[in-house]
């Protein structure tokens, strides 16, 4: 399969040639020099260098034979030593030069170089083949976490040696092994633009850092090293400014329950802890179970919170922590409470008519502190028949006006109403509509 393109390139080459000599021959006096011209010699490769993850470098000898020397070259490139080999050119050009740069190339991949030589009498025989791999992709997406007691995590993504993939070299490749574990190396520095120092190497994507000194800023960037121990471009760099301590955790939180009879049975928690010293501010979370994350509820300057609008029948968690110019504590320990079942609401009580002017009489009971409206029922007698008003009412009173017309006395009764249902009806009221 080899020797077949190898002859397939050389004869394309030599054709190429031949027909362009024998252009430039037509155009020409026949020449009186009886020597006979060759293609240049067979060229060698010296070296084949991966600048980075995108480019290999391929260089080779200039040509001293005793044959015609070539005028230019021709480099083709595969990832496979049996494959298909294209020009490393997309144009396919004439290089002048005793070497040239593959680029856009996938990286940590293996590749395979053929060159051949040409001059006006023809092309060379191909080049021994020399294969050189690119490096690993440069670590992206660095992220920093800052922990308690001035430690700082540092993480970037994976890196991935397709090579290894690809050979299934204990992998999950074609064989189904592990993948070659990739190394990095972490640098530091105390300036962006300055000299990055080896800090330390891993095989994971993350590394902490103890012991941080105050108002300083670090800079870190991290590179990739393949199973060949070659390492990858280092990685734009990620500045971390270590300012002084966070505050302390609050202490002392404790939470009530409070509900408002005069805002129709609202729910509320009213949560207090004990001040932290250095503090600027505090941030109040919650949750309705202790397994599942804190979400935040709302920050405060203060050493208290009233947490409203709480659901009846439901066990809330609660956690604080202080806020300083450094950043955030730890949040605290947690305390919960029970909010009520929801229950209907209470039977209005205390219902009085009073005559506003003729024909118009005001109906009045007590307010029911968990009613959110009320129903008023009405009869023409007082053991009768009471048929409910349409709509829900607002208020703890309702006005009469023209009833008269259906009749000089009538019956009344009210229930009080909310999301959890309808109390009973009170005792009921009579009315004389028309005012005596």
């Amino acid at each position: 399969m080899k020797g077949k393109n190898d002859m397939k390139l050389r004869i394309f080459l030599t054709l190429f040639c031949a027909t362009i000599f024998m252009l430039l021959s037509c155009t020409r006096e026949p020449e009186d020099d009886p020597v006979k011209h060759y293609p240049p010699d067979k060229p060698q490769i010296l070296s084949a260098e991966a600048n980075n993850s995108n480019e290999i470098t391929v260089s080779w000898e200039e040509d001293a034979s005793e044959n015609d020397a070539a005028d230019y070259y021709y480099l083709f490139k595969s990832t496979d030593s049996l494959g298909k080999y294209s020009s490393v050119s997309t144009t396919g050009e004439k290089i002048y030069k005793n070497e040239k740069t593959a680029t856009n190339l996938l990286s940590s991949t293996k590749y395979y170089f053929k060159l051949v030589a040409a001059n006006r009498y023809g092309a060379s025989d191909t080049s021994d083949i020399v294969s050189q791999k690119t490096l690993l992709d440069t670590p992206k997406n660095l992220k920093t976490t800052f922990l308690p007691l001035k430690e700082l995590v540092l993480e970037w993504d994976e890196v991935v040696d397709n090579e290894s993939v690809l050979r299934g070299i204990g992998g999950e490749g074609e064989n189904g092994a592990e993948k070659t574990p990739v190394k990095y190396k972490i640098y530091s520095s105390q300036k962006s633009s300055g000299e990055y120092s080896f800090v330390n190497e891993t095989s994971e994507t993350r590394m902490k850092f103890l012991n941080l000194d105050d108002a300083k800023t670090y800079y870190y960037k991290v590179s990739a090293v393949d199973s060949d121990e070659r390492e990858g471009e280092k990685s734009d760099y990620i500045s971390v400014n270590v300012l002084g301590d966070l505050p302390n955790v609050p202490q002392g939180l404790a939470a009530n329950l409070v509900i408002d009879n005069y805002d129709n049975g609202k729910i509320s928690a009213n949560l207090t802890w004990n001040k932290v010293s250095g503090a600027d501010s505090y941030k109040v979370y919650r949750s309705t179970s202790p397994q599942i994350s804190y979400e935040l509820y709302a920050p405060t300057t203060n050493n208290s919170m009233l947490v409203s609008e709480l659901k009846a029948g439901t066990k809330y968690y609660f956690k604080v922590s202080s806020i300083n110019s450094n950043g955030e504590s730890e949040k605290s320990q947690e305390v919960s409470v029970q909010t009520p079942q929801p229950t209907k609401p209470n039977t209005p009580t205390g219902l009085s008519a009073e005559y506003l002017a003729s024909d118009t009489v005001i109906i009045m009971w007590n307010p029911v502190s968990t009613a959110t409206g009320y129903y008023v029922y009405y009869a023409s007698s007082q053991n009768g028949t009471y048929q409910r008003s349409d709509d829900i009412i607002q208020y703890n009173g309702i006005i009469l006006e023209g009833w008269s017309k259906y009749g000089s006395v009538w019956y009344f009764k009210v229930s009080a109403v909310n999301d959890y249902g309808e109390s009973d009806l009170s005792l009921p009221i009579r009315v004389t509509t028309t005012k005596k």
